[in-house]
């Protein structure tokens, strides 16, 4: 399923991405989440595509792409309470 693969690290930088693009003058909570979801999903990224998904590359993927689609539940949740 590459396809949906690739189409889950897309929407989940897309998502991530404004937030820390944009220019802000205090640094706040969903500014550091956005942040570090974007480097969880740079690891992803570099474990799906560059190693191949070797046996370490396999481990870091699934650890990093879970703990964004975290980050990700928990931003939509405060977001819609």
């Amino acid at each position: 399923m590459p396809s949906w693969t690739a189409l889950f690290l897309v929407t989940t930088i897309l998502t991530s991405a404004p937030d820390s693009c944009f220019r802000f003058d205090k640094l706040l909570p969903s500014h550091i989440i956005a942040i570090l979801s974007l480097v969880l999903l740079a690891i992803a990224c570099v474990a799906l595509y560059g190693m191949k998904l070797s046996a370490r590359g396999a481990g870091s993927y699934m650890l990093t792409a879970l703990i964004a689609l975290y980050l990700n539940v928990f931003v939509l949740v405060i977001q819609a309470s």
